[in-house]
C-alpha cells in the first residue's frame, strides 16, 4: 500500500470552480484498486467550513 497526500485548491463535492475539482475528487477512487491510499488537503474556505 502506498500512502499519498495531495494538496489542491478545490475538490468535488466540497468546492468546485473548475475541472481541477473533478480530478481531485475522482483520483483517490481511481487509484485505490492499484493499492494507493490517497488523502487531499484543501484550504479552509468559509464555504467548506460551513
Amino acid at each position: 500500500m502506498i500512502d499519498v497526500l495531495s494538496v489542491a485548491s478545490e475538490i468535488y463535492p466540497l468546492i468546485k470552480t473548475g475541472g481541477l475539482a473533478d480530478v481531485t475528487g475522482a483520483l483517490p477512487g481511481a487509484l485505490a484498486p492499484l493499492g494507493v491510499s490517497m488523502r487531499t488537503l484543501v484550504p479552509g474556505y468559509p464555504a467548506v467550513l460551513g
